[in-house]
């Protein structure tokens, strides 16, 4: 989270200058990101990308120029340590776990990458051969990490263990997104609202999408990915309502988010009624 929000602060100040010391800050953020967090630490980038290409105050081409040079800035600070891990001998360092060659690229690009994603060489958590049964046949088991009621698609992030964590404001955050940009829909190509909503709702789609459709049932606090993207959407949903709450968009976007927000959370407190029982009812009720 620290890393992703170096990597925003510099987006804004080369947002806002058309600097390319800016958006090159910007891609040495990402790449110790990515040290950090491999490919979930690049999750960020095709919003970064889209909104740069689209607000930033200087020509098209400069603009593709400086993307390019954040790209490079990007391979420098991550790719040193990933030339240092192929060019040492593996006798001399120590085995990189979860890859399947001790080779620093396959844990990016296996374990910790598409084969998550793709449910590759994982644990399915969850379900288990029943003995004596078809092999169609399944019965349930305890899973770690509350990794139990998921269900593999666009329902996966409303429900279980993923909807008491952040479902409840995912769906206020998404309208928030659509708002916004209606909302701006006249301001000039450089409005950095506009490219606010952009870059949180970019993000907050790609993450959410992947998180979504994973093959694999992976652990409810993988959601702290969109945590940073969700909260700056709905803020900026809010204030943007706020703003135009002397026009029907305005004044109907702001309430349709909050009674979302409030139906939702009634609903989704609901599914575990024997926890603070009158909290939910406080929340429909406010």
């Amino acid at each position: 989270v620290e890393r992703m929000a170096a990597d925003h602060a510099a987006l804004v100040r080369g947002l806002e200058r058309g600097s390319a010391k800016w958006i090159g800050l910007a891609g040495v953020a990402l790449g110790f990101a990515f040290l950090a967090k491999m490919l979930e630490g690049l999750m960020v980038v095709p919003a970064i990308g889209l909104a740069y290409l689209i607000a930033a105050p200087i020509p098209w081409r400069r603009r593709l120029l400086h993307l390019v040079g954040a790209a490079v800035a990007f391979a420098v600070s991550a790719g040193w340590f990933v030339l240092l891990t192929l060019l040492w001998p593996a006798s001399s360092r120590p085995y990189i776990a979860g890859s399947t060659d001790n080779n620093f690229m396959n844990l990016v690009l296996g374990y910790n990458g598409f084969g998550r994603v793709l449910g590759h060489n994982h644990r399915a958590f969850g379900t288990a051969p029943a003995v004596g049964a078809s092999a169609g046949a399944r019965i349930r088991l305890g899973s770690p990490f509350g990794m139990r009621n998921q269900v593999q698609g666009a329902p996966r992030l409303f429900s279980g263990e993923f909807g008491f964590e952040i479902g409840w404001l995912l769906p206020a955050a998404l309208l928030a997104v659509v708002l916004v940009i209606v909302l701006r829909g006249r301001a000039p190509r450089t409005d950095l609202v506009r490219a606010g909503a952009v870059l949180f709702g970019g993000w907050l789609l790609v993450d959410a999408l992947v998180l979504s459709f994973m093959h694999t049932q992976i652990p409810p606090y993988y959601c702290m990915s969109l945590v940073a993207a969700m909260a700056g959407m709905f803020a900026i949903g809010i204030h943007e309502t706020w703003h135009h709450r002397s026009s029907r968009l305005g004044r109907y976007g702001l309430a349709a988010m909050l009674l979302v927000t409030g139906v939702w959370s009634w609903w989704i407190l609901g599914r575990n009624a024997g926890w603070w029982p009158p909290l939910r009812w406080t929340i429909l009720v406010v």
